[in-house]
C-alpha cells in the first residue's frame, strides 16, 4: 500500500511535467487574417497620403526657389576701412589682438547675459561713499 501511494505520486509528477511541458509548446493564436487586411489598406492610405503631401512640398519649394531667382542679392560689404599707422589689422579688417594696442582699445566689459554690468567685478561696482 505504501509503495502504491509512492508510484502514483511519483506517476502524477511525471504526467504534470509533461504536460506542462506540452502546453508550454503550443504556438500563440496567429492574428486573424480580416485585422491584418484592414492594417495593411490603413497603412497604405497612410503612405499615399505621405506622398500627397510630399508632392505638394515639392511644388511649395519650387515656387519659393523661382522666386528666390527673381530677387536681387545684396550689396556687398564695404571694404575695411584703413588702419592707423600704429595698428596692426588682420587680412578681414579686425584688429589683431596678439598686439597691445589693440588689446586695450578693445578691452571687454564684464557683462551679465542680460547685458547689465556684473558688479563681481572690480571696475563695475561703485565707488564707497
Amino acid at each position: 500500500m505504501v509503495y502504491m501511494k509512492k508510484v502514483f505520486t511519483l506517476l502524477m509528477a511525471a504526467l504534470f511535467v509533461a504536460a506542462s511541458s506540452l502546453s508550454a509548446q503550443t504556438p500563440a493564436a496567429a492574428p486573424a487574417k480580416k485585422e491584418v487586411k484592414k492594417e495593411m489598406k490603413k497603412a497604405d492610405k497612410d503612405m499615399k497620403k505621405a506622398d500627397k503631401d510630399m508632392k505638394k512640398a515639392d511644388k511649395e519649394m519650387k515656387k519659393v526657389e523661382k522666386n528666390a531667382k527673381n530677387v536681387t542679392p545684396p550689396p556687398p560689404p564695404p571694404p575695411p576701412a584703413k588702419a592707423a599707422p600704429g595698428q596692426h589689422m588682420k587680412k578681414d579688417g579686425t584688429p589683431d589682438k596678439r598686439f597691445k594696442e589693440n588689446k586695450e582699445a578693445a578691452a571687454p566689459k564684464h557683462l551679465k547675459k542680460d547685458g547689465t554690468p556684473d558688479k563681481g567685478f572690480k571696475e563695475n561696482k561703485e565707488p564707497k561713499k
